[in-house]
Formats: structure tokens, C-alpha cells, sequence
């Protein structure tokens, strides 16, 4: 197959700085296939995913800030993997891949032949960028795989293709709903383009916005019934004040407000390098491929579709409040696109220039993945304690226990999976931490896992949780919810072993009868 005029006449040096950065973008992620690492988050969407596959239901049988909507979303992959973390962190990969690899060939079909080698490396690093990969697979790709297979169909659609590609946009993003409902970004960025950039006939807008609501309408009717069927909308109204409380009770003070104007200018760096700085190598527009008449037709509705998307892309981070670094990620698949727009030939310099500090970056954030200690050994060991001293069945309870019930057959001990939740709110602490207790006493789990100094467990989250240090009564019930607990469990249990800095506490009537009535003599 013959490059597009554009792509012809690369050099070999080129040729091997562009390989050279790509690689470079890839080991962002790919270091998490081989040591994956930051499991935290990862095991809870895979454990939302364990329970519907298994009849469970999110916000009945887990309490978590996520719409139960991610259960069924991850039920899929749950089933296809299971408990591989690499094998997760494999399909991230190769969902960052694809995505980038879709971009770039639509940006050649619709901006022009000069446009795919730029975008689809400003992709590759973007969506694989160490800062915003936390964990092995998170929410943010997932959205951001399907929200860029949506762009895709939108240039397809602006450059004159038919409904289909409405339709298909529109299916991709109800899709990506499942993982945020922010994913609907794209919506109403296409929704401007069409209706104030083209120059088509009034009717044949109005038919393409619709097809894009109807594709849209078709994953959120088919989420809605099976929520209903299952009934996981009993909690619905729960989980919705939850998730208002965790936005609005966020802090945020100026280093938060810093976040956005920080990671757009990190974005943005390769459009200035290639609009500005090189402005003089301009590409004529006969050189274009396709044809310039036909990339030209299209170019203002496709600009305003990319910088609306960026825009509300970038609304919808900072609506979350928190803007946790992954947060960012879902601005990669616009960014890159941003990157195509200046009509430039591709050379070395301004490709170098342009992408160079983000491509080392990426290799530096991969090295330190390597280099650094390994801090999931903590983790491994005490959950190959539990599951060598329990029975498939047997009922555990300890802060952050997904990870542990992906990898076994146990029950959990609570509905309330994390401390993450104390946080939510100023009585949050009190109200997750009563539920806590309630289940302790109604299920008796065979085993809990408390933290040996509870003093100072505390003192670590008052003085380094930034919604604790912000708001000190939320601190006080987060320090009264954990003592009532610990108490209560230390009454109630035996410490059987200390691991890694937890006390592993069994229940007494699970003890052998010598060794209760000796425990109890004590």
C-alpha cells in the first residue's frame, strides 16, 4: 500500500526517532503487564465486575463512589480474565494501542496524510502517560477506548459519510457511559460541529444529530433494564447522594486549581511547537492527501468538533473536583487530535521537539516503576496469609478487600470495602463505619485485619488525607469510627498473627475449644 503524498519521503532518521517515541510511549504502560503494581482501584472495578457476574449487586451488596453501571461493564472482562492483574494490564495496552492506531488512520482520512504519524504518537504517549496510568486498568481508558473509536466515526461523519457513522458514534459513547457518564463529552461537541460548522442542508444536520442521541439512547435503555432486572436501582438514589457528597466535599485549594492549567499546557506543548515554532515548513494544500478540496470542506467543522471536545472533556475533570492525575487521561484522545490540525511537513526536528520531553518523560516514569520498592509485598503477604488459613465460603473483613476476594472465594465481612469512603462527607466516617459494625456483628467473619497501631494509622490519614485536613470535624469522626471499630473487633476477636505491620484477629468461637478457653482465661 502506497503512503499518502504527505508520508512519502520520510527518512530513515525520521522514520527511527518516530519508532524510537512510540516505544517510548508504550513502555509507560507496558511496564504495569510485567510488574503490575497499584492494584487498589483496579481490584475494586474487577471485584464490581466478580459480583454482578456472580448475581451480586453494587450499592447493595458493595457501598463504593461508582455507578452500578461499572459492574456491569467489568463483569465482561471479569469473565474473559478473571484474577490475571498482567492480563488486565495487557488489555490496557492493547486498548491504548488500538485507540491511537484508529486515531491516526481517521486523522489521514479526514485532516490530510500529514496528520497520522503526529497524531498517532502524541496518542500513544498521551494515553499511556505514567502520571495518568495509576493502576493496572482504570476506568479513564476504558472510556477513553471507546470515546476515541466515537471521534473516529464523528470525522468520518463530518467529511460527508452517512448515518452510520452517527449511529456508530453515538453507540460508542453509551458504551463509555458505563465506565463515567462525563464520556458524553463528545455529544454535544459533535452536536456543534454539525449544527454550526457544516454547510449542509438543515434537515440533514438535524437527522445526523438525532442518529447520534438514538445510538446513544440504545446502551444507556439496555443499562437501565438490566439495573432494573436486577434491582441494583433499590441503591441508586443512595449511591447518587454519595457521589454528590464526594464532589462537593472535595477540596480544593490552589494547587487543585493549578492541575487543569498545568496539564493543558503539557498537552498543548506539541500544537505550539508544530503551529508556531514551525510555522514556516506550512504544507500546501495540493500536497494534501486526500484530495485538498475535500479535507478543506471539512476542516472547520472537525476544529471546532476537537476543541469543543477538549473543552468539555476538560469540564468534566474539573467537575470531579478531586482531579486525581488518571482523571486527566480521558484528554489524551482529544489532545492528539488537536496535534493534527497544523497543516506541516513531518520532520525530525519539530517531531523531536514536539513530542521529545513527553516520550522522556514516559521512559523515566517506566524506569521508575522498575526501580522503585516493591510496595504491594505488604499486600501480597497478608492476603497469602488469609487465603492459606480459610475455607472457600469463610467471611473476612479488612480495609481495601477486593483484591482478596478476586483472587479467593470468600465473602466480605461488610458491604463497606475502604476507608476511601470515610472521606465523603463530614458524617460519612460515622455513617460507613455504623454499617461496618453492624455487619461485623451479623455476619461474624472468621477473620478481620486491623492495623497493629491504630493510633497511628489515624494520625496518618488526619494529617495527610487532604479532605480530613481541610475539614477537621470530618477528621475528628474519622479518628471515632476507627476506634469504634478497632475496639470492637479487639473485644470480640483474638489477634492470631501479625503480618507485615496488620494484626490478622480471628474470631473466638472459631477457635479451637483449648485455645479459646485459654484466651479467654487471659
Amino acid at each position: 500500500m502506497q503512503p499518502p503524498a504527505a508520508d512519502r519521503g520520510m527518512s530513515r532518521p525520521v522514520f527511527a526517532l518516530v519508532l524510537a517515541m512510540l516505544a517510548a510511549g508504550v513502555a509507560g504502560r507496558a511496564v504495569q503487564v510485567v510488574a503490575p503494581s497499584n492494584l487498589s482501584d483496579t481490584a475494586m472495578f474487577v471485584y464490581m465486575g466478580k459480583l454482578v457476574a456472580n448475581g451480586g449487586r453494587v450499592g447493595v451488596d458493595l457501598l463504593d463512589n461508582k455507578l452500578p453501571s461499572v459492574g456491569l461493564l467489568m463483569s465482561v472482562p471479569y469473565r474473559l480474565i478473571g484474577a490475571d492483574w498482567p492480563g488486565y494490564a495487557a488489555l490496557g495496552l492493547a486498548m491504548t494501542i488500538v485507540a491511537a492506531l484508529l486515531l491516526a488512520r481517521a486523522a489521514r482520512r479526514c485532516l490530510g496524510g500529514h496528520a497520522y504519524w503526529p497524531v498517532l504518537v502524541a496518542a500513544t504517549v498521551w494515553l499511556n502517560f505514567p502520571p495518568g496510568v495509576f493502576g493496572v486498568l482504570q476506568l479513564e481508558t476504558i472510556q477513553c477506548f471507546f470515546v476515541s473509536l466515537a471521534a473516529c466515526a464523528v470525522l468520518e461523519l463530518l467529511t460527508g459519510r452517512d448515518w452510520r457513522d452517527a449511529l456508530t458514534a453515538g453507540l460508542c459513547v453509551g458504551v463509555a457511559a458505563y465506565a463515567k457518564p462525563t464520556a458524553a463529552a463528545v455529544l454535544p461537541a459533535a452536536a456543534l460541529a454539525l449544527l454550526l460548522a457544516t454547510n449542509w442542508p438543515a434537515r440533514r444536520r438535524i437527522a445526523a444529530v438525532a442518529w447520534l442521541g438514538l445510538g446513544a439512547a440504545i446502551p444507556v435503555a439496555v443499562c437501565a433494564y438490566l439495573l432494573a432486572i436486577t434491582r441494583m436501582t433499590d441503591a441508586l438514589p443512595e449511591t447518587l447522594r454519595q457521589l454528590r457528597d464526594y464532589s462537593t466535599s472535595s477540596t480544593a485549594d490552589a494547587a487543585d486549581l493549578a492541575k487543569p492549567v498545568f496539564v493543558v499546557a503539557l498537552l498543548l506543548f506539541p500544537l505550539l511547537v508544530l503551529h508556531r515554532v514551525f510555522r514556516a515548513e506550512r504544507l500546501p494544500a495540493a500536497d494534501l492527501s486526500p484530495p485538498g478540496a475535500l479535507v478543506a470542506a471539512a476542516r472547520r467543522p472537525i476544529c471546532l468538533f476537537v476543541a469543543a471536545w477538549f473543552a468539555f472533556e476538560l469540564l468534566g475533570v474539573v467537575a470531579q473536583r478531586r482531579m486525581y492525575a488518571y482523571h486527566f487521561l480521558v484528554l489524551a484522545p482529544p489532545a492528539a487530535l488537536l496535534v493534527g490540525l497544523p497543516l506541516r511537513r513531518l520532520r525530525g526536528r519539530s517531531m523531536a521537539m514536539a513530542f521529545g520531553p513527553a516520550a522522556a518523560l514516559s521512559v523515566a516514569g517506566a524506569c521508575w516503576f522498575v526501580v522503585r520498592a516493591d510496595d504491594d509485598a505488604r499486600s501480597r503477604a497478608v492476603l497469602g496469609y488469609l487465603s492459606t488459613h480459610t475455607r472457600p465460603g469463610d467471611a473476612v473483613w479488612m480495609d481495601d478487600y477486593p483484591r482478596l476476594l478476586v483472587e479467593t472465594d470468600l465473602r466480605p465481612g461488610s458491604v463497606v470495602p475502604l476507608t476511601f469512603l470515610f472521606a465523603n462527607g463530614d458524617t460519612a466516617p460515622l455513617t460507613f463505619s455504623s454499617r461496618i459494625l453492624a455487619d461485623l456483628r451479623h455476619r461474624s467473619p472468621k477473620y478481620v485485619v486491623l492495623y497493629d497501631d491504630p493510633a497511628r494509622f489515624i494520625r496518618f490519614y488526619q494529617t495527610n488525607m487532604a479532605e480530613l485536613v481541610a475539614y477537621p470535624a470530618r477528621g475528628e469522626n474519622f479518628a471515632t469510627a476507627w476506634t469504634a471499630i478497632d475496639d470492637y473487633v479487639r473485644r470480640h476477636y483474638t489477634t492470631e498473627a501479625n503480618v507485615a505491620g496488620r494484626d490478622i484477629l480471628v474470631r473466638r468461637d472459631a477457635l479451637p475449644a483449648h485455645v479459646a478457653g485459654a484466651t479467654s482465661a487471659e
